[in-house]
């Protein structure tokens, strides 16, 4: 694992704590907008990976309970062989993105908010459907859920 090459999340662990208790001790400065800034983050890697693959497609889904659920068709979240003939996860939702968290400009979302990814739990795998993408939920307590 140390000779990977991080580029947008460090491989080095699955879980950052010092990260996600800031994050939840900030709410307002990290998600400010609550949902809907969550919602174009998501959207944001949606997006990301559409211009790399030539296209894709993202659903966002608002649920009776007031949950929100975005999919798309992009490739699914990375793995890695881990030399032991198991796989690692891309820590996506555990750890801060390299690239926009603490960087002093980080890019700007629709809301004219900065892009910082905003995770709070570890990945949960779903029934496998025969496609590739990521779905990622949450409710008004701004929980990210499920990737697959």
């Amino acid at each position: 694992m140390s000779e990977w090459r991080n580029t947008t999340h460090d491989w080095a662990g699955s879980v950052d704590l010092d990260h996600l208790a800031r994050i939840r001790r900030n709410p307002g400065e990290f998600a400010p907008g609550g949902v809907a800034h969550l919602v174009l983050e998501v959207l944001a890697y949606a997006a990301e990976e559409a211009e790399s693959t030539g296209g894709g497609r993202a659903v966002v889904t608002v649920h009776s309970d007031g949950s929100v659920s975005v999919a798309d068709d992009g490739r699914g979240t990375t793995t890695r062989a881990d030399g032991h003939g198991g796989f690692v996860k891309k820590p996506v939702m555990s750890t801060k993105d390299l690239r926009f968290f603490d960087s002093p400009e980080p890019e700007k979302l629709p809301d004219g908010h900065p892009r910082r990814g905003v995770p709070v739990t570890e990945l949960s795998p779903i029934a496998d459907d025969g496609t590739t993408g990521t779905t990622v939920a949450g409710g008004r307590r701004l929980n990210v859920e499920v990737v697959r």
